[in-house]
């Protein structure tokens, strides 16, 4: 007999742009807001035109 276990994925809760402004912190990191949701960008390093490892 097979047992089954639910998987539950919670949506993320949309912000807007307003509230982007009030919570986005200056810590180093870019972050966009796109259709409500706060997306963590990746960092570039322009001076090689390459992606940076954090």
């Amino acid at each position: 007999m097979r047992s089954w276990v639910a998987m539950i994925q919670t949506l993320p809760e949309r912000m807007s742009f307003t509230e982007f402004v009030k919570w986005h912190q200056d810590n180093g990191r870019r972050y966009e807001l796109h259709n409500g949701i706060v997306i963590e960008m990746q960092l570039c390093d322009f001076s090689s035109g390459r992606n940076v490892e954090v």
